[in-house]
């Protein structure tokens, strides 16, 4: 195409690709100083691009091997039909690929169906070949999932002629279901759960299949999923690696173009994120009817896979953002961004599938009687007007950073839990608890892992620059906070601001994020959250100081954090008796020294529940003053009651509290209220999704219910997220003893 014929920036660089791909595939090495001469105004992005291509020239190597040599010809293969192996005999062939032919047969002695997997005929002289296919019994004998279909016997006769019997499977395989019919989203996210679950059982054994495909997926008349194929898995331990470079050629495409990764497209070593590639791609194609990557050619579809993304917009516009974040994450090309482990997966999948239909935003059955169905007309439109208006946008405060070298992060830390506690009183913000948020503090992670991890849509993210040094005892003293809001699907900045402020007005700096943040979100704030979001909780600069630095250390689990938390809450109270907030503080740190510290004296008791008291006499009505005494009653007096009397108060001013949630979700399931708890616990989660304590809550709720499987996924989650905290492995190991 010469130059200048087209200026669609988009459309120039896909041609330039596809030649420099085109030329590759034809055994030509193409000189990218051509392509730049004919497209001189795109020289950086050719260059960004093609430079990208160069690196991976084993690709293009393996592409040529890929078209026709990475499975054996089975089609001269005598047909068994008719015929009988050991004690079985063949009925009809199901099935024929690259890597054997499968037969119906029937098992004479036991009377049942099997099915039978003979080994390609020319693997009869090749030594690693036999091996891989006795190695793809030993890997299903391992295996014991209700979801992988079973391997009954391998038979070895004389002729070095080898077959697997194997559990036959009646019902269509994924890929005819998919050709069918489009798949609802609650028949896609099944089958996902289903696959899913299957591969992390596979995973658990060290064990990846590495061509995982709708093919290889049947689904029974019932709608149970069976993995099959286990033909070119491989152990991925490390103790199996130099067996596995033995049986498997360097540099060789082994699996099905479509589904494959990057890193096994590029003939690369693997490991059980391959897996995981290839469930995204499946997901996505029974979501949207399409794939990820198409092309006319292997080859072209491993470069699509290399270069581009999905069009995400192919999704249907019901996919749940959280399953959007999911797919994306599956399908990450660079291995370590992409989900770690499938469990996460059938954790999401099952929380979606499992979540309760939301209530219609109008109740007018009763109103029908005496109104009229005019009336219930007009209502149930203008309910779902608000329905459609409603925002549910997912953001995070990530902590604060200091820009001197002589720092104060106690201050600094305290702030940033500040504007979080801001932000989440506004209705149509989730934001996440700042628990999960600090553990971001000083990372190396981008804003994309960021969000792919908290399943966020904005990230606010700033700086504090003091004036050397910061007195707090000093009204006067300068404080320069700058803040930035990022969206991060196009990680662009869509607001900033910087705020410069002395002492004495450094608590209106929280109020004013979260009013601004609401009009760059478009959320509009009520009169009654306004003044929510006005009040300023003491005029005294000192002992706001203090509790902002009690705030910083309130989160820690610590007992020598406990004590550094209790000595700033008492110090603003005393600084300032009414500090309503830094009292309702003092009464939870007060309660958890009563809990987890031998101070089991009732006078703890009685001062936690006075300064609890002493926030409602200052302000009535106080959300988290309620929360205080919810915990002194839960904690101190097993009053379950009363404690959830108080929790939902707290809760009722602000929904989105990740702590008011979780103990809510505590108290019913001491109340037996489990699947209230699983809701409110859950939901906690969500807005606070790095805290494995949480993680291990939800599993003790369904320990609790008797639902094992689902105690154990949550039970893992939290060794996920904190590998070195000995609970969770202590809560898992007892599932067993059960």
């Amino acid at each position: 195409m010469p130059a200048g014929k087209n200026n669609n920036k988009a459309v120039v660089l896909d041609e330039v690709l596809t030649q420099f791909v085109n030329a590759y595939v034809q055994g030509e090495r193409p000189n990218v100083e051509e392509f730049i001469e004919r497209y001189p105004q795109y020289e950086a992005q050719i260059r960004r691009r093609v430079g990208g291509l160069r690196e991976i020239d084993a690709l293009f190597d393996s592409l040529v091997q890929s078209e026709g040599s990475d499975t054996v010809d089975t089609s001269a293969e005598r047909n068994l039909v008719g015929q009988k192996i050991g004690g079985f005999e063949i009925a009809e062939m199901i099935g024929r690929g690259g890597m054997g032919v499968v037969y119906l047969a029937r098992d004479t002695r036991l009377k049942r169906s099997v099915a039978i997997k003979s080994m390609p005929p020319q693997w009869k002289k090749d030594a690693s070949a036999r091996i891989r296919f006795k190695r793809e019994a030993e890997l299903l004998a391992s295996l014991n999932h209700p979801n992988i279909a079973v391997i009954h016997d391998i038979i070895e006769q004389e002729d070095r002629s080898g077959y697997l019997v194997l559990e036959y499977v009646p019902g269509e395989t994924l890929s005819e279901r998919i050709k069918r019919e489009t798949l609802t989203l609650d028949e896609a996210l099944s089958i996902g759960r289903q696959i899913a679950e299957a591969i992390s059982a596979a995973h658990k054994k060290g064990i990846v299949h590495r061509d995982l495909k709708p093919g290889n997926i049947k689904i029974t008349p019932d709608g149970q999923v069976k993995v099959l194929d286990f033909g070119l898995a491989k152990p991925f331990a490390r103790q199996d690696k130099k067996r596995e470079i033995t049986e498997t050629q360097p540099g060789r495409v082994i699996g099905t173009p479509a589904y494959m990764s990057p890193e096994q497209a590029r003939g690369k070593e693997t490991d059980h994120r391959t897996d995981i590639w290839s469930f995204g791609c499946m997901m996505y194609q029974m979501l949207s009817g399409h794939l990820p990557f198409e092309g006319e050619t292997a080859t072209d579809t491993l470069a699509r896979i290399i270069e581009r993304e999905p069009d995400w917009q192919a999704l249907p516009k019901n996919t749940p953002e959280n399953v959007r974040n999911l797919l994306r994450r599956c399908l990450e090309k660079n291995l370590d961004q992409r989900l770690g482990d499938i469990a996460e997966a059938v954790i999401e999948i099952t929380e979606i599938l499992s979540a309760p239909p939301r209530p219609l935003p109008v109740r007018l059955r009763n109103m029908a009687i005496t109104v009229g169905v005019t009336i219930i007309i007009i209502l149930s439109a203008v309910g779902a007007w608000f329905a459609l208006g409603e925002k549910d946008i997912r953001l995070v405060v990530l902590p604060l950073e200091t820009m001197e070298s002589v720092k104060d992060e106690e201050f600094t830390d305290g702030i940033t839990s500040e504007i979080t506690d801001h932000l989440a009183k506004i209705h149509g913000l989730s934001v996440i608890s700042y628990r999960s948020a600090r553990q971001y503090k000083q990372t190396d992670k981008t804003n994309r892992q960021i969000a792919d991890e908290l399943h966020v849509d904005y990230i606010l993210e700033g700086t504090v620059q003091y004036e050397h040094p910061l007195d707090v005892d000093d009204a006067n003293s300068l404080v320069s906070i700058t803040s930035r809001l990022i969206k991060v699907s196009n990680d662009t900045q869509v607001w900033s601001r910087p705020y410069d402020r002395t002492m004495k007005e450094v608590s209106n700096i929280p109020f004013d994020v979260a009013k601004e943040i609401a009009q760059a979100t478009d959320i509009h704030l009520s009169p009654a959250e306004l003044q929510a979001l006005a009040y300023r909780p003491t005029y005294h600069t000192e002992a706001y100081a203090c509790y902002v630095r009690g705030n910083s250390y309130f989160p820690r689990q610590n007992y020598n954090d406990f004590f550094s938390a209790i000595e700033w809450y008492e110090k603003a109270t005393e600084l300032d008796d009414e500090f309503a907030l830094a009292h309702a503080k003092l009464s939870v740190m007060y309660t958890k020294m009563y809990r987890f510290r031998d101070d089991r004296t009732e006078e703890r008791l009685t001062m936690a529940l006075d300064e609890a008291n002493r926030a409602l006499e200052l302000v009535a009505g106080l959300p988290e003053a309620h929360w205080a005494r919810g915990v002194y009653y839960f904690w101190g007096r097993s009053d379950f009651v009363r404690a959830l009397d108080e929790l939902t108060i707290a809760l009722k001013a602000q929904p989105n509290n990740s702590e008011f949630l979780a103990w809510i979700g505590y108290v019913q399931r001491q109340q037996g209220q489990y699947e209230q708890a699983l809701t409110n616990l859950r939901r906690a989660f969500q807005l606070n999704p790095r805290d494995f304590r949480l993680a291990y809550e939800i599993g003790s709720t369904y320990k609790d219910m008797g639902q094992y499987p689902e105690a154990e996924l949550y039970y893992e989650q939290a060794i996920v997220l904190a590998p070195d905290e000995h609970y969770p492995y202590y809560l898992k190991a007892w599932l067993y003893v059960l």
